[in-house]
């Protein structure tokens, strides 16, 4: 992208749509994930995906603020988390 606001544009667009669906979708599968790892891997996922989920809404809402390099470092911080919860699961 070639303007901070078009990649600002692009994350509170992408990371809005994680929000509404992905993420609302991953919590209502909890049923399904304690039955199959019980509920202290459950918490162990969560614990994880929550910081994930915390740093995800942190970067929607500095991008809708209009601070790029903090939205960034915030996405990048939720990347970073991503492995570890996919590894739990």
């Amino acid at each position: 992208m070639s303007s901070d606001q078009e990649r600002l544009k692009a994350i509170i667009t992408r990371l809005g749509a994680l929000q509404r669906d992905a993420i609302p979708r991953f919590i209502e599968s909890r049923p399904r994930l304690v039955a199959r790892l019980g509920l202290g891997r459950y918490a162990e996922i969560m614990d994880v995906f929550a910081a994930m989920e915390r740093k995800i809404n942190r970067a929607w809402s500095a991008a809708a603020d209009g601070h790029l390099p903090e939205s960034q470092a915030a996405l990048d911080d939720a990347v970073a988390m991503a492995p570890g919860v996919r590894a739990k699961l």
